[in-house]
């Protein structure tokens, strides 16, 4: 339990981000690493945001088309 706090304040931070901002970052090809340390989260954090169900697909869709593109 002792890492909850720093979870739910990293889910805060990306919220507050947002998940339109977050995905065409991503879809614009910058790296995860890249953005979680931009808004001051840790990676695995928004790895894991990332790969809930409810945005896994939307994700992976745009990582997939940046490298189409690029």
């Amino acid at each position: 339990m002792a890492g909850q706090p720093q979870k739910r304040a990293a889910l805060a931070v990306i919220e507050k981000v947002g998940e339109e901002e977050i995905l065409e970052r991503i879809s614009a090809g910058e790296s995860v690493r890249a953005i979680a340390e931009s808004i001051g989260v840790k990676q695995g954090h928004l790895n894991r945001w990332l790969l809930a169900p409810e945005r896994s697909a939307q994700y992976e869709t745009r990582e997939k088309l940046h490298r189409l593109l690029f």
